[in-house]
């Protein structure tokens, strides 16, 4: 598909989200254009319907920042109870950094649900 035809079929979504839903539409990131798109989306209905959380950009930040500082304090303790290890191997390295960003998802994906 060239460009010029994805740009029309573009903007021919931008007036259906208006004319559907009396808002003006603002921009791609809206909430509310994406709520719409969700469900106006006609590619999905026989397929299984996929969740999303909509959430805006601060919040998302702040909840990837403690998310990552919340990981960081523990994969600090660990290593402080570990106490007179003064080196680390290859290994052992990868499967802390490992940890700390498993820890980091989980710490984050759970503060994002609670943001709804």
């Amino acid at each position: 598909m060239n460009e010029e035809c994805t740009q029309k079929k573009i903007e021919r979504l931008c007036q259906n989200y208006s004319k559907e839903t009396g808002a003006a539409f603002t921009n791609y990131y809206d909430p509310k254009f994406l709520e719409w798109l969700e469900k106006s989306n006609p590619t999905n209905e026989d397929k299984k319907q996929k969740f999303y959380t909509f959430i805006e950009s601060d919040k998302f930040s702040q909840a990837i920042m403690e998310a990552y500082m919340t990981s960081m304090n523990d994969v600090s303790k660990k290593l402080d109870n570990q106490g007179s290890k003064d080196s680390y191997t290859k290994q052992e390295v990868i499967e802390i950094v490992f940890e700390a960003f498993n820890s980091a998802k989980t710490i984050g994906e759970g503060q994002i649900q609670n943001l709804k």
